[in-house]
């Protein structure tokens, strides 16, 4: 394949695979504010967040990293809503060393198993039923506290880490603004939350919500993150096609053989088609120029007659044997309906059939036939 439709096959394929992108990660740039005090969607907490001001709760928004909350003193309460559900199997080294601090670490929207249970419940707790969307359900282990569950596991529970404690649910959804209409999941999170009379802070960081540096007036940013703690916060499904457009991309650049591959055509065969060339290679040879020439000129001035309207179309003139009409006719009908005579169609009508027909006499002939339909369309 040429080095250019080479290149036009690397551009195609990466522009579609940017399009494919986007049209995957548009949904995940959306969802970045499910879970958000700011948002007014059924899976924000903007509801929720009146609510406390309204109950004369103190909590504040922390638009700062995480990290900056290592070098608090007093004890405090942050809970962090995920836009989508995370995998959990132990907290990493740096909330283990914030909790084990002494502070309370809250964590709505853990990926479970899916349990054999119903999609909604209404779970009892002491504040009334709490309405439970989800069918993710955690098995308990040791030093695990259940907080909200049924008999296929647990919806919230609680684990100690030193000084403080981790609280961990299966749903980002808990006192979302969808549950406006259910004061109980509002009451349950709040009793959750304040128990232990610490600070309380919602994060909002990890919505994209920032704070300002000091002097420089600059946004809080991560980019001193590493490589590993990005792939580490990327979903896997974007971090694989990332991963095979890039393959793909470098095996094309380097594969001098793309194209599609042409698939062997099946030969059909005409019979009628096989006949004709069969027939003509035999006239051909006996050199019977003469027999096509009547064949020919019988058929081609019988459609003559019929385009003329000398003859019906219905007519047969092989199976009813009609008289056929004079030169004459044809002649005057022609110049009556379309106007002056082509010389070719006086050369067809008077051809004198000879035995010492040549090839190119027939060659010459046909021609003229050719000549005399196209008059006749145009």
């Amino acid at each position: 394949m040429k080095s250019s439709n080479r290149l036009a096959w690397i551009v195609g394929i990466t522009v579609l695979a940017a399009l494919l992108l986007t049209i995957i990660t548009a949904p995940a740039v959306n969802k970045i504010n499910s879970g958000s005090t700011y948002s007014r969607s059924p899976s924000g907490y903007g509801a929720w967040y009146a609510y406390m001001e309204k109950q004369g709760t103190p909590i504040q928004r922390w638009q700062k990293p995480f990290t900056a909350l290592m070098g608090q003193k007093t004890p405090l309460t942050l809970i962090r809503i995920n836009s989508d559900l995370e995998f959990f199997r132990e907290l990493n080294t740096l909330q283990e060393k914030f909790v084990k601090s002494g502070n309370t670490l809250v964590i709505l929207g853990v990926r479970e198993p899916v349990r054999t249970t119903q999609f909604s419940s209404i779970q009892t707790s002491k504040v009334g039923g709490i309405k439970v969307d989800t069918g993710r359900r955690k098995k308990l282990l040791n030093k695990q506290q259940l907080q909200l569950g049924d008999t296929f596991g647990a919806v919230v529970w609680e684990k100690k880490y030193g000084k403080g404690k981790a609280i961990f649910a299966t749903t980002p959804d808990l006192a979302a603004n969808a549950y406006q209409n259910n004061l109980s999941n509002y009451r349950y999170l709040a009793d959750l939350v304040t128990k232990d009379k610490k600070s309380l802070f919602i994060d909002e960081y990890i919505h994209g919500y920032r704070d300002k540096l000091p002097q420089t007036n600059r946004p809080y940013s991560d980019s001193k993150e590493s490589l590993l703690s990005y792939l580490s916060k990327t979903p896997l499904a974007i971090a694989f096609i990332q991963a095979g457009v890039l393959l793909l991309v470098l095996i094309l650049a380097q594969n001098q053989r793309i194209g599609r591959a042409k698939s062997l055509q099946t030969l059909v065969i005409d019979n009628s088609e096989a006949y004709i060339q069969a027939l003509a290679t035999v006239l051909h040879k006996a050199e019977s120029h003469n027999y096509v020439v009547e064949t020919v000129a019988a058929y081609e001035e019988r459609e003559l007659r019929k385009a003329l309207g000398i003859i019906s179309i219905s007519d047969n003139f092989h199976r009813n044997h009609t008289k056929i009409n004079s030169a004459e006719e044809i002649l005057s009908a022609w110049e009556l309906q379309i106007g002056a005579v082509p010389p070719e169609l006086k050369s067809v009508l008077k051809i004198h059939h000879k035995n010492n027909c040549s090839q190119k006499d027939l060659r010459d002939w046909l021609q003229s036939w050719q000549k005399v339909k196209q008059a006749l369309l145009s």
